[in-house]
């Protein structure tokens, strides 16, 4: 099925392993770049071939043959705010976009996030108004409009919920908090399954449109979504404040339409 594509990962994480991998078993031929480059080296254990490359402000450090022999790519490399305040993600994209535009690419696809939304209340979708609250979303929201300037025959921007699937669920760094805020807010959040299913669609099919949402129909508010959790997981009980902030429903029906798309993992796999 997918013996036709040979796709470039920038940005070969928790993301972007598993759908190299699963491409890989899939036909696929698959690149992908880490930071280091030992770490870049241990993708070959999942069939895919590594590359060392990093972006920097203004600049890259790298193999620059990654960009070779392939049809589409996907850039997967989240801003990096949490772990660096003073990180411009907007000067480590611009020089790749340079880059890129050495190459005759099928597909560009770049994965973004809720954050653009910010601020803004109420059932969201695409056409909703940005209001971001937080530099991360700031500055996503300047990356996606750049790439949609200067690829807009080939770019398809998904702006993914929260991440949850194996080692990762928000449930962890929750436990640690004596108070959990906005107890009362829906969660926008997605499995790594279904964001898996949604790329796969994406490459499969002809483009529809620049920009998507992919977040999970379901939308608990926060209390009892996790207060569930935690009661499966045998978790202490967590503590929520009885109110909201910036509560939102954020829809990704654009992308149910466009692609006949159907989450696999039912109610973000609350039993």
């Amino acid at each position: 099925m997918f013996n036709h594509i040979r796709l470039g990962i920038i940005g070969c994480g928790w993301l972007g392993t598993a759908l190299g991998s699963k491409l890989v078993r899939q036909g696929a031929f698959v690149k992908g770049t880490r930071t280091q480059a030992e770490k870049a080296k241990e993708l070959m254990a999942f069939g895919i071939e590594g590359y060392p490359f990093q972006l920097k402000e203004g600049s890259w450090i790298g193999d620059l043959t990654f960009f070779e022999h392939i049809n589409v790519l996907l850039i997967a490399i989240p801003p990096g705010l949490s772990t660096d305040q003073t990180s411009n993600f907007v000067a480590k994209i611009t020089p790749l976009i340079s880059q890129l535009k050495k190459y005759k690419l099928e597909k560009i696809i770049c994965t973004s996030s809720i954050y653009v939304y910010g601020q803004a209340q109420g059932k969201l979708n695409e056409d909703s108004q940005c209001h971001p609250n937080k530099l991360s979303g700031l500055q996503l929201i300047e990356v996606e409009q750049a790439l949609i300037n200067n690829f807009p025959d080939t770019i398809i921007i998904l702006r993914l919920g929260g991440l949850i699937g194996p080692d990762r669920h928000p449930i962890h760094r929750l436990r640690m908090r004596s108070r959990i805020e906005a107890g009362l807010n829906p969660v926008n959040l997605i499995h790594q399954i279904d964001v898996l299913a949604g790329l796969e669609k994406v490459l499969l099919t002809q483009k529809k449109q620049h920009c998507y949402n992919l977040v999970s129909p379901y939308h608990p508010i926060k209390e009892d979504y996790y207060s569930q959790l935690a009661y499966q997981w045998e978790i202490p009980p967590l503590k929520f404040d009885q109110q909201t902030k910036y509560p939102k429903k954020i829809s990704s029906n654009r992308f149910v339409s466009d692609y006949d798309f159907s989450f696999i993992v039912e109610k973000l796999l609350i039993e």
